[in-house]
């Protein structure tokens, strides 16, 4: 029983010793639908962080893709909001528009963000 407990402690020690810092870019994949039907071309997005699902002000500045190829609806940008991120709730609210396009469309509802964290394991 005592060598079990060492072997788990170990390699708790080894993981910890392991783990690197984490940044504050985050990858953002969504699904964009023009009349119903899945999105597919070339858009202008613009991220914003909020604290609610509704109302409330704009928390930091806003990140802008341009150029974001979008297919079968699917697309996928990086996003780096700095850290302003302190447990709280963050909600994303997502603008686009047609590149090179005029005004942009804001969508509804906003996306609620869930933190997860990837270990990086160094031998």
């Amino acid at each position: 029983m005592i060598l079990r407990g060492c072997l788990i402690g170990l390699m708790v020690a080894v993981c910890v010793v392991g783990v690197t810092a984490q940044g504050t870019e985050f990858g953002y994949q969504g699904q964009l639908q023009n009349s119903g039907a899945p999105a597919n071309g070339t858009f202008d997005f613009e991220f914003a962080l909020f604290g609610s699902a509704l109302g409330g002000s704009q928390i930091g500045s806003a990140v802008t893709r341009g150029g974001v190829n979008v297919a079968n609806g699917i697309f996928s940008v990086s996003l780096d909001f700095g850290n302003p991120f302190d447990g709280s709730a963050r909600f994303l609210e997502i603008r686009v528009r047609t590149a090179g396009g005029g005004t942009y469309t804001t969508l509804s509802p906003r996306q609620v963000l869930a933190s997860s964290r990837c270990l990086h394991y160094r031998r």
